[in-house]
């Protein structure tokens, strides 16, 4: 059923401060995705998600050697055969996209998106252990990153 596992690393750092491009950045999206990307992400459920955990990242605050911030959640999940990097990163972007453009959640995923703010994903290999892919989200603020956290554990049964 499962082949492998993938990582999620959901973040916080450089999402778009201008609301007024987050129609834009959704709207691009949603065009580029086809109906097996909505199926893929219809199909990411929290039964594949292994673990939560915080995620946090050092900030330099002045001249000192800076100080720890929660930036997000990592997430491994366990994933379908067939699926790799690209293929959580494209279903989730789908996902997020069209939650924003039609304002409705379609797809259990979607519990982790937010009104009016979109969440970059991108793929790293940073502390990706065997046999799992790390995915990036990132959002602006602190008190975002938390309520992140918090929506994927929620999502994960974890809270």
């Amino acid at each position: 059923m499962f082949a492998g596992s993938l990582l999620v690393l959901l973040g916080c750092a450089t999402a778009s401060s201008d609301s007024r491009r987050i129609p834009d950045q959704a709207q691009s999206t949603d065009t580029q995705c086809s109906e097996e990307d909505r199926q893929r992400a219809r199909s990411i459920t929290s039964s594949m998600v292994a673990t939560v955990d915080p995620e946090n990242v050092r900030v330099r605050v002045g001249k000192g050697l800076g100080e720890e911030r929660l930036v997000g959640a990592r997430v491994v999940f366990r994933a379908p055969a067939g699926w790799n990097a690209g293929v959580l990163v494209q279903a989730a972007r789908c996902s997020q996209a069209a939650f924003l453009v039609r304002g409705m959640a379609a797809a259990p995923i979607d519990h982790l998106w937010e009104p009016g703010r979109w969440i970059d994903v991108e793929p790293t290999d940073a502390g990706t252990p065997p046999q799992t892919v790390t995915l990036v989200l990132k959002t602006v603020t602190g008190d975002a990153a938390q309520q992140l956290l918090d929506r994927v554990r929620d999502f994960a049964g974890q809270h």
